[in-house]
């Protein structure tokens, strides 16, 4: 799978590092997915990957708009969540989930979320766009950075 990459006018900055000011101790990290579009798929689409937002948990999210796709068919996301096992040196499945839809109007998208446990996480999207007679009109594969979570898992500011 290719790894996505932002576009020139996102910002550079993929990572944000959350630190409570007194000790520096790392609570966790933000992995913002900007809107885009691929130059050959013809719907916009953003990811998600944080921790601590909700309170404890880790969640992962995909959204794609084909609102001015402007043709009939179906969209297909996949994305599965998983957690780096040091041990056997792979990633292991811990959330998945799949959703088709046959309409275009508005936004659509699926989001996993876990518990929050120490360890580095990484999610993957697919989105299948098809047309009304079911052949593949394009493929997504989206790939993420890591996510590294320590204990408390918890968002705050200043």
């Amino acid at each position: 799978m290719r790894r996505a990459t932002a576009l020139a006018s996102a910002p550079t900055l993929r990572t944000l590092t959350i630190a409570v000011a007194a000790g520096a101790l790392a609570l966790g990290t933000i992995e913002p997915g900007f809107p885009r579009s691929s130059p050959s798929f013809p719907c916009r689409w953003t990811w998600d990957l944080r921790s601590g937002t909700p309170a404890g948990q880790v969640v992962a999210g995909f959204a794609v708009d084909c609102s001015s796709y402007g043709r009939r068919g179906s969209l297909m996301i996949e994305a599965k969540l998983a957690k780096w096992n040091p041990r056997t040196r792979s990633w292991q499945a811990v959330a998945s989930q799949a959703r088709r839809w046959t309409s275009f109007r508005g936004r659509r998208y699926v989001e996993l979320s876990r518990p929050c446990t120490v360890g580095t996480f990484r999610a993957t999207f697919q989105a299948v766009l098809r047309d009304s007679g079911n052949a593949v009109v394009d493929r997504l594969p989206v790939t993420t950075g890591p996510l590294h979570v320590v204990v408390p898992c918890a968002f705050t500011l200043g």
